[in-house]
């Protein structure tokens, strides 16, 4: 991104997966981290292209009435995992966010639930209910 952009800089992850960025946002402990890596792991099984854009903060900003995320310069590259550490990943510099996942407690995802949007930098955009440490309706819903 151009440096005359002002970024936010957001407690989230990003990656993309075929042609769609998903931002990852949640508390501290959800399991943003492990989620990207399961959600990459299962696009590389089907054949499906998966790059991390960033892990734990995003810088985001509206650039053409797109959201765009790029990783802080210290943190490319790395994803951290609960009992692992820290590795080291493929990744691109930066995507357009199409969705967003946030990690929630289990018991607060409705049963059949309307489509809920976010605004980010603002622009609307689809939001998830994903349960917190789970990562099944993230997998269903990312992985084609």
């Amino acid at each position: 991104m151009s440096s005359d952009v002002p970024l936010s800089n957001i407690h989230a992850g990003c990656l993309v997966i075929g042609n769609c960025g998903i931002l990852i946002c949640g508390g501290s402990g959800t399991g943003k981290s492990s989620l990207a890596f399961r959600l990459i792991e299962q696009a590389a099984q089907k054949q499906q292209f998966a790059a991390m854009v960033c892990d734990d903060r995003a810088l985001i900003a509206n650039i053409n009435n797109r959201l765009i995320a790029q990783c802080p310069p210290t943190i490319t590259g790395k994803l951290e995992i609960s009992g692992l550490g820290i590795i080291e990943i493929p990744f691109l510099p930066s995507t357009v966010v199409n969705l967003v996942f946030d990690l929630v407690e289990p018991h607060t995802i409705e049963r059949m639930p309307d489509v809920n949007t976010i605004f980010l930098e603002e622009l609307e955009l689809p939001l998830v209910g994903i349960p917190a440490r789970s990562v099944g309706r993230a997998l269903t819903i990312a992985i084609a």
